[in-house]
């Protein structure tokens, strides 16, 4: 992203919400708007143009089907971030945009401090997921089965369980570098090792299969 101040658009089908947003950022003095729109098609069309460095994206929208929106997107403008901010009533759907690249998963019930920390998180190249979109993926998706878990659980090292514990809790690659003494390249490629032995390719499946083996 920029290092002066962030560009941001907002995608989102009503105009309170997105008047509500745009006047909390500005309080901020660290962003700017590059556009907004109520619709998909509108959105790929300004920020091909404008260059955002990040869409706010709910992506319940009546032209494009969301996960179709994101693809588009990240194929012509693959340094944008972008974070889901919606709500919680689709699990399919849920489940979709996870896989499709985003950089954060947001819900309407969060704070706006956990918006800026999705952000922060984004500019760090990890990723942010609110903590109820994680239960949501607990509670309604089966897992694989438990002696399953159990032997991939103990082909990670103590350092390898070290991090998936703290990366399901949350902590970014910097956090987890200052709690365990190590760079936060070194627990970025830890995190990488431990999906590729783990054939798990996002926090939230990290996160489903630590819950899974009890570490959480």
């Amino acid at each position: 992203m920029s290092k002066d101040k962030i560009k941001i658009f907002l995608t989102d089908e009503h105009a309170v919400m997105r008047e509500g947003l745009k006047e909390l950022f500005r309080k901020t003095g660290k962003y700017e708007f590059c556009g907004e729109s109520d619709n998909g098609h509108e959105t790929i069309k300004i920020i091909d143009k404008k260059k955002c460095d990040l869409l706010l994206l709910d992506p319940t929208l009546s032209d494009i089907p969301g996960v179709e929106l994101v693809h588009r997107i990240k194929k012509n403008n693959p340094n944008i971030k972008i974070i889901i901010l919606t709500r919680l009533d689709n699990d399919a759907h849920l489940q979709d945009l996870l896989k499709s690249g985003i950089d954060g998963f947001l819900v309407k019930n969060n704070t706006f401090a956990d918006i800026l920390r999705a952000i922060r998180s984004a500019q760090k190249d990890d990723i942010f997921i609110s903590p109820e979109v994680t239960k949501k993926l607990v509670m309604g998706h089966k897992f694989k089965s438990e002696n399953e878990t159990d032997s991939l659980f103990n082909i990670l090292t103590h350092r390898e369980n070290e991090i998936l514990k703290l990366l399901a809790e949350g902590h970014s690659n910097a956090d987890i570098g200052q709690r365990l003494g190590i760079s936060a390249l070194t627990a970025k490629k830890h995190r990488i090792n431990i999906m590729k032995k783990l054939d798990i390719h996002n926090l939230a499946g990290l996160t489903r299969f630590a819950m899974k083996a009890g570490i959480l």
